[in-house]
């Protein structure tokens, strides 16, 4: 692939199956270098490793034919979200989810993206909320889940009802020794 230029490799109809194939054989690391490298153009060298996370603020399109590291967002019938371009907290877009108003909403798996753990490590994972007439008897939660088990690693608490402007969310939480990949 070293040899190909990134806008080349990345149109290629074998390019998005190969790096299934790396993800499919546990061969993580080397599935992620190469998928950043020809999609955000980031190569990781020593001293200054790949981000943890892409697109944190959703500024760069999502790809579907390139998502392996990417965001994943999905509606169900409890709620439809997207990338919005109108608000933000940095940047100029962010994730909007609209709520349906049925009972019970239930999210699950509908945003997220696959991130690489190193077995007891500490990870800090920080974002930003905005709220509006937001109702709910227990907000949704930001949750950090193995990706081979889905078994919770990590969560935030709920978010809280009403209207807010932008607040952050922090949590902290160590990857345990089996701990690779997370969603």
């Amino acid at each position: 692939c070293s040899g190909i230029e990134r806008d080349t490799l990345a149109k290629l109809p074998e390019f998005s199956p190969y790096i299934h194939f790396l993800v499919s054989e546990g061969r993580l690391d080397e599935a992620r270098g190469l998928w950043f490298g020809v999609v955000g153009g980031i190569y990781a060298r020593p001293g200054n490793p790949l981000p943890g996370l892409w697109n944190g603020s959703f500024e760069s399109d999502i790809d579907r034919n390139l998502a392996q590291f990417d965001w994943t967002v999905a509606s169900n019938e409890y709620a439809k979200p997207g990338v919005d371009s109108n608000a933000s907290h940095s940047g100029n877009r962010s994730l909007r989810i609209d709520f349906t108003g049925r009972d019970t909403t239930r999210l699950d798996g509908q945003d997220k993206q696959m991130l690489l753990l190193n077995p007891g490590a500490r990870y800090r994972l920080e974002c930003y909320v905005k709220s509006e007439r937001f109702e709910s008897p227990e907000g949704p939660r930001i949750v950090v889940a193995d990706s081979s088990n889905s078994r919770e690693i990590a969560s935030s608490g709920p978010i809280p009802s009403g209207t807010d402007d932008w607040r952050g969310i922090a949590f902290e939480f160590k990857a345990s020794a089996t701990d690779r990949a997370a969603v």
